[in-house]
């Protein structure tokens, strides 16, 4: 479905900017995830406003999209993504960061004039999530290793694709150091000028 079929939030920064010329921010990437064709439940980690989120749902073979999202403001726009085109039934929006433990972290609001650090509330992927995971988005602005440590078990039991976000050398090496033991490499294919990975698991 083309953007110009949604209904729209009011909603800025780069990410709206595209949405708003009717584009699907990181498309790209997002048709070759479509192209893949692959079902099941997804996990948008930093959904942020929604693109990503809204994309699976009303483009790809995705059944359920979970949206961990945990900024005040950029999940306020991604509720009413959701409610503006009546996609409750397919996408849950959760209200916490994903880390490797549960309690609090302090993230970036990164839709907010100011960029100040606020402390919100984090959780473990695997205590979260109780369904089978076909594929997993994560973009987290650096902080994808502590959320990949909490979600180890839903990595064994599941082996969903992942697209995900690294910003150098040293994040790649950690991000390898968790997931590699469970059977995962890299593809060799990437996107985004923030570049994010393709990351598969051996059967």
């Amino acid at each position: 479905m083309p953007i110009d079929d949604l209904r729209l939030p009011e909603v800025g920064g780069r990410i709206g900017g595209t949405i708003l010329r009717n584009r699907w921010y990181e498309q790209e990437m997002l048709d070759y995830i479509r192209g893949l064709g692959i079902s099941g439940n997804y996990l948008d980690v930093g959904a942020n406003i929604g693109n990503h989120s809204v994309y699976f749902a009303v483009n790809t073979a995705a059944e359920r999209v979970f949206s961990f999202e945990p900024t005040r403001g950029a999940r306020r726009t991604l509720n009413k993504f959701v409610e503006l085109n009546d996609l409750w039934t397919r996408i849950s929006v959760i209200p916490y960061a994903c880390s490797d433990q549960n309690g609090e972290t302090k993230v970036v609001e990164t839709i907010a004039s100011d960029k100040e650090a606020l402390v919100y509330p984090c959780r473990r992927i695997d205590d979260i999530i109780d369904v089978p995971v076909s594929l997993i988005k994560m973009d987290i602005e650096g902080a994808e290793p502590f959320a990949l440590r909490g979600a180890v078990k839903t990595l064994q039991m599941h082996k969903p694709v992942m697209f995900i976000e690294v910003h150098d050398d040293a994040h790649m090496s950690e991000i390898m150091h968790i997931i590699e033991p469970l059977g995962y490499r890299s593809t060799g294919k990437v996107w985004n000028s923030s570049p994010t990975y393709e990351f598969v698991a051996s059967a």
